[in-house]
């Protein structure tokens, strides 16, 4: 993706989200967001004022980001532990569709969890993928408050680097960056 000069990663949540911001594939912030209210209108208008603050850093507060990915929704069906009710789902498509036409960009993509996943546990995914980035990315993403809601943005980060083609998932349960 050498024509994606900025990117904005989402991982929604119904009440919050996990965001990256990336400059010519290099991770620049990451935040989580969990906006007063937490309906999904005011979480896609925190990622949205997050993004444009982001933009207004690197000196163009009018630009467009180059491209907004953003987790999209999968029922998961039999066998599965913790299977949710699929009407759980709706207040996250609001969520990505509120995120989605509220920041200004030039291409949007909806990632779904199954393709930059690989099916591999969050625990073990997350784990590989620490061990590889750099310090500076270590230290931003430990710096993320609260300690409990981290995870949503080191998805964040890791999607984003799944669509900059930094991330690819091996067969054998890890990942490569």
């Amino acid at each position: 993706m050498s024509r994606c000069r900025t990117l904005l990663s989402v991982d929604p949540g119904k009440h919050d989200a996990g965001v990256a911001f990336f400059v010519d594939g290099v991770l620049s912030d990451a935040a989580f967001l969990a906006p007063p209210g937490g309906g999904p209108y005011e979480v896609a208008r925190a990622v949205s004022s997050w993004a444009t603050r982001c933009m207004m850093n690197l000196g163009d507060p009018r630009g467009r980001i180059s491209l907004v990915a953003c987790e999209g929704q999968q029922i998961y069906r039999g066998g599965r532990a913790g299977l949710q009710d699929p009407n759980d789902l709706l207040p996250l498509a609001q969520v990505v569709g509120g995120v989605l036409a509220r920041v200004d960009c030039f291409e949007r993509r909806i990632i779904m969890p199954k393709d930059w996943t690989g099916g591999i546990p969050k625990a073990v995914r997350q784990r590989h993928f620490l061990a590889g980035t750099s310090e500076w990315e270590r230290n931003l993403l430990l710096a993320i408050k609260p300690a409990t809601k981290r995870h949503n943005v080191v998805d964040a980060v890791m999607m984003g680097a799944y669509v900059l083609g930094r991330l690819k998932n091996e067969p054998e349960g890890g990942y490569t960056q």
